[in-house]
């Protein structure tokens, strides 16, 4: 399935809706409340509306109220209510609008507030879920469940989001900026199109933290900058963990990338540049295990492009492209136990047949 993560604004600006509260202003304690919600497909509109999903915040207990003729509830969870067409005859055609009836309790008295979301053929289909308007990336990794898909449209959020559920893949459009960071507590997880900026964060801040022990997560096409670590991994078990990390740019942390005793870990086709260390390995669980694979990237004005603090391990980084050529230069740049030959030339890494 796939959920996708609708910002304040709707999914398109012609849909309209407004919400008329048949009661009180403010809802009374074990009170039920009858709401009508109107939704209007304006005439410039080029799809008709063919889902409708109705968010009350702060409420409890929601019941929803009967479909209009030709719709059919879909989503009756408690939390929200959401209405679609039986036949094409019940579309919200440009020009048209519809209304609909719930009702609400609420365990307390609270003021009424509403999130409404249109979704129209264009912009969706039956295998698509479409999260109210408003929503956080942590409002829709909370109600997502494994195998699901959350689309991030452009913007900024400010948030620092928990991935807690497994199998999800989050997945952003050009422009989405999160002036956050992700903390990775679950498995099997794929991030690709974030850009992560802390710039505006203080203290000790990881643009992804991993939780411990973490296996079979993605982190791809992303750009991370302006942290202490872009990336910081705590001890992984085993070395079958299939974490990849590839195809992002990394700049101006102190660590692009670090961590203690990760393994199964593939580092490849990354660019790291301005950092004060480009990646960082350690081992204080003395495991003598294999640490990370590094390979195909691209380190540029680095001062350390990858430093070993283990002592008991080598980390294998061939075929990495240094900013420089020469045997001399690149041995300045990374660590004792640090196996870097060969290496590339260039930064699309044709490789050093010479040494």
């Amino acid at each position: 399935t796939s959920l996708m993560l609708v910002m304040i604004g709707g999914v398109s600006a012609v849909h309209t809706s407004s919400v008329t509260l048949v009661a009180d202003k403010w809802l009374t304690a074990e009170t039920p409340t009858n709401f009508i919600v109107e939704v209007s497909n304006d005439v410039s509109s080029s799809s008709p509306v063919n889902k409708v999903i109705l968010y009350p915040l702060g409420y409890s207990d929601l019941t929803c109220g009967e479909a209009p003729s030709n719709w059919e509830l879909y989503i009756d969870n408690g939390d929200s209510c959401g209405y679609k067409i039986k036949n094409p005859d019940g579309l919200i055609a440009p020009g048209d609008s519809e209304e609909f009836t719930l009702q609400a309790t609420t365990s307390s008295d609270v003021e009424d507030a509403w999130l409404v979301t249109t979704v129209d053929t264009a912009t969706n289909t039956d295998d698509n879920s479409v999260a109210p308007i408003g929503w956080t990336i942590q409002d829709a990794i909370d109600a997502a469940d494994p195998g699901d898909v959350i689309e991030v449209p452009a913007g900024t959020y400010e948030e620092n989001p928990l991935v807690n559920v497994n199998g999800i893949t989050l997945s952003a459009e050009t422009g989405t900026i999160l002036k956050g960071y992700f903390t990775v507590a679950a498995d099997d997880i794929t991030f690709e199109g974030f850009e992560l900026d802390g710039s505006s964060i203080s203290g000790f801040v990881r643009g992804f933290e991993f939780y411990y022990n973490r296996k079979g997560v993605k982190i791809r096409n992303n750009i991370i900058h302006n942290f202490t670590s872009g990336i910081y991994i705590n001890p992984t078990d085993a070395s079958s963990n299939n974490i990849i990390i590839e195809h992002n740019e990394i700049y101006n942390t102190v660590a692009g990338i670090g961590g203690d005793s990760y393994r199964g870990v593939l580092i490849r086709n990354n660019h790291f540049h301005d950092n004060d260390e480009g990646v960082g390995y350690s081992d204080s669980e003395s495991s003598n295990f294999a640490g990370p694979e590094i390979h195909e990237n691209h380190f540029s004005d680095n001062p350390i492009a990858v430093k070993n603090y283990a002592t008991s391990v080598t980390l294998n980084a061939e075929n990495n492209f240094w900013g420089v050529t020469t045997y001399n230069e690149i041995s300045d740049l990374v660590s004792e136990n640090v196996d870097f030959e060969p290496w590339c030339y260039d930064a699309q890494c044709s490789p050093d047949t010479t040494k």
